[in-house]
């Protein structure tokens, strides 16, 4: 869920659930995911370059 604003009033419902797990924006952000993001960028560009494109969103583009 994206919220208008990144700071929810003190008021918000969302604040008294158990259930719920509040994060930032930002809160993808590790080590781990921007050396994910990485190798998946390389393989496709890799990937692309060979013809056989992955991960393609529409494929008539390419025929």
């Amino acid at each position: 869920m994206v919220f208008e604003y990144e700071l929810l009033p003190a008021n918000s419902p969302l604040l008294g659930l158990g259930n719920v797990l509040l994060t930032p924006h930002i809160a993808f952000l590790s080590e781990e995911s921007l050396d994910e993001c990485t190798s998946v960028t390389v393989d496709n560009i890799r990937q692309f370059l060979k013809g056989s494109p992955q991960n393609v969103i529409d494929s008539e583009v390419f025929q």
